[in-house]
C-alpha cells in the first residue's frame, strides 16, 4: 500500500539531486526498484518505512562522502538542509 503525501518524504528528491544520483543509482545501492524510488520523489511514501529508511542511508551515505571529499579539498561543505541553508544565507 502506498499513501500519498502533500510534502514528500522528507525532501528525499532534493537530497538525491544534490548528491548527483539518479533514481537508478539510488535502487541499485537502497536496494529497490527504481518505479519506488520514483514515486518517492513524488511524494509517495510505501506503506513499509524500511524502503525509506534504506533510501535515506543510501542518500546519508553519498552526503557523508561529497562532505568528506569537499574538507579534503580545502573548502567549505555546501548547505544541504533547508536548516543549513538558512544558517549560510545568515553567516
Amino acid at each position: 500500500m502506498i499513501a500519498n503525501t502533500s510534502d514528500g518524504v522528507g525532501g528525499l528528491r532534493e537530497r538525491r539531486e544534490a548528491a548527483g544520483l539518479s533514481q537508478l543509482d539510488v535502487a541499485l545501492r537502497a536496494p529497490c526498484s527504481p518505479a519506488m524510488v520514483g514515486l518517492v520523489d513524488r511524494g509517495y511514501r510505501p506503506y513499509r518505512s524500511a524502503v525509506i529508511k534504506r533510501i535515506e542511508r543510501v542518500l546519508s551515505a553519498a552526503e557523508q562522502s561529497m562532505v568528506n571529499d569537499e574538507e579534503a579539498a580545502g573548502q567549505r561543505p555546501l548547505a544541504t538542509t533547508p536548516a543549513e541553508q538558512g544558517r549560510c544565507a545568515e553567516s
